[in-house]
């Protein structure tokens, strides 16, 4: 009879196992929203690297414009959004006279890709 359960707990287990390989290595999308609040805390953290509070706010909005789209998989546009996001941020840390700083400009835009590479392995 111990015989038998243990047989049928293997083949249920293998069985569970070759189920669930296909989906193994799809990101869960909580994964993606994770780094995007990482993302979003690193921007409401540099708030007083802004020079001009009207940027900061742009900044804001272009991120927020991208959670309702990172929980649909099949949307085209988180990627788009995020790059300008990171276009964003780039050119305020490169202006004549730097409305970001630099070194939390590449911070912010490091962590930009981190979402759009997690974006672009779910399924």
């Amino acid at each position: 009879m111990k015989v038998t359960r243990l047989v049928v707990f293997s083949v249920g287990l293998q069985f569970m196992n070759a189920v669930l390989a296909g989906t193994a290595s799809a990101t869960p999308i909580v994964a993606c929203q994770s780094d995007w609040n990482v993302l979003y805390g690193s921007l409401v953290a540099a708030k007083s690297s802004f020079t001009n509070h009207e940027d900061y706010v742009g900044s804001l909005e272009k991120l927020y414009s991208v959670w309702p789209r990172l929980s649909d998989v099949t949307h085209p546009f988180v990627e788009e959004d995020l790059t300008d996001f990171q276009a964003r941020v780039n050119a305020l840390a490169i202006a004549p006279q730097a409305k970001l700083d630099p070194a939390v400009a590449q911070r912010l835009t490091a962590e930009a890709q981190d979402v759009i590479d997690c974006a672009n392995t779910l399924d």
